[in-house]
């Protein structure tokens, strides 16, 4: 994809990750984590100058800018969730004037073009201080009138633990044949005489012409994938409760699980809410009217009620296994006495590894609780809910 700079220079943006050739300038995946990095390729055309047609310093310390910006680019296409998006839109111009706040250069080196002149490459690698950032969008949330809004959650796990009685069945082709002959035999006859004797001589002639046809239709087969066990995991909510306490917490919100609400302020029991909706996929009217009346009357002002789906764990010659997990879900204001769903959310996807299956699960639980967090607060503020 390319990006045009104004007034004087011109950029061709590649996307792709890139391994510098400087020693031990190794580039990694954006994880999107804690440590992000991001790279990218620049191309800049300079003015020669004092009749030289090297490059001045200027020009590569605009390059340099140039490539912290392109790899800037690529961070928040592939690390910030919608809700994050559309807060950076609104404060793009700022925080561009000061990127070198947000982020530190790994590597950085630059050549010549070799095929054209007056031209400078340079390939970048920056590390993303994904604290600093999240600091920023955080002052934007959570908080009306100088203090906190209270947000109530529920969010409900379900975790496929197995797949069973796969079968696979397969259709017999049809085959339609034709096929057909015909044959032609001739005989002649041959009579010479001398006047006293007769010579007969006789000649036979045989000609057999073969034709098929035919086609054969082969049916689709048809692979029928057994049952999937679903279990509900208090453990696995505690961590993700954790969290997501955290991350709203550190966004101005003043967060509550449903458990205290539900014991607090009456309401179905949370047990029953996430095995509602983990088998059957929504709650039932009766259930959401008994906890919005319950968060209504310990004055929450919004809620949060979405489903984590984990998958199933998979080996790994990295970290021994990897599973991911998805976050999707709502929120709903309470304020008005009348609730009603403002914004939807997710997926908010986290692939995370363990030793073991268990270890894979947790680490991945408490990042994406982080990372929803983060989420609920992006969507809320750029919905004018601050």
């Amino acid at each position: 994809m390319k990006h045009i700079f104004q007034p004087r220079f011109y950029i061709v943006l590649i996307a792709m990750t890139i391994s510098l050739l400087s020693a031990g300038s190794a580039m990694s995946d954006a994880s999107c984590g804690s440590i992000t990095e991001a790279s990218a390729e620049v191309s800049m055309e300079y003015v020669p100058k004092f009749l030289s047609s090297k490059p001045q310093d200027k020009d590569v310390d605009d390059l340099r800018q140039m490539a912290i910006k392109a790899a800037w680019e690529e961070y928040i296409s592939g690390c910030m969730n919608p809700g994050r998006l559309q807060q950076y839109l609104s404060k793009k111009d700022t925080i561009l004037k000061n990127i070198d706040e947000y982020v530190s250069v790994v590597a950085f080196e630059h050549d010549k073009n070799k095929n054209k002149k007056n031209v400078l490459d340079g390939r970048i690698v920056i590390r993303v201080k994904t604290n600093l950032v999240d600091a920023q969008f955080a002052q934007q949330s959570g908080t009306v009138g100088g203090r906190g809004i209270r947000m109530m959650w529920l969010f409900t796990t379900s975790q496929a633990t197995a797949q069973q009685n796969s079968t696979l069945q397969a259709f017999d082709p049809d085959i339609d044949t034709r096929s057909s002959s015909k044959s032609l035999n001739t005989l002649d006859n041959t009579y010479q005489t001398d006047g006293t004797n007769t010579l007969e001589s006789t000649l036979t002639e045989s000609m057999t012409q073969s034709q098929s046809s035919g086609s054969t239709t082969t049916g689709g087969d048809i692979s029928t994938l057994g049952s999937t066990q679903i279990t509900v995991n208090k453990k696995i909510n505690a961590v993700f409760g954790v969290s997501m306490k955290q991350g709203l917490t550190q966004n101005n919100f003043r967060p509550t699980q449903y458990d205290y609400v539900a014991a607090r302020c009456g309401g179905v029991d949370p047990r029953e809410i996430e095995r509602d909706i983990a088998f059957n996929g929504v709650m039932s009217m009766e259930n959401l009217i008994s906890v919005e009346t319950a968060a209504m009357d310990c004055r929450m002002e919004l809620m949060a009620i979405g489903t984590i789906d984990i998958g199933i764990p998979k080996s790994s010659t990295v970290s021994g296994h990897t599973v991911s997990v998805s976050v999707t879900g709502e929120i709903v204001d309470l304020r008005d006495g009348i609730p009603f769903t403002i914004a939807a959310f997710g997926p908010v996807q986290q692939t995370d590894g363990g030793a073991d299956e268990a270890t894979a699960i947790r680490n991945a639980i408490a990042n994406i609780g982080t990372k929803t967090a983060i989420e609920l607060a992006n969507v809320l503020d750029a919905n004018g809910i601050r």
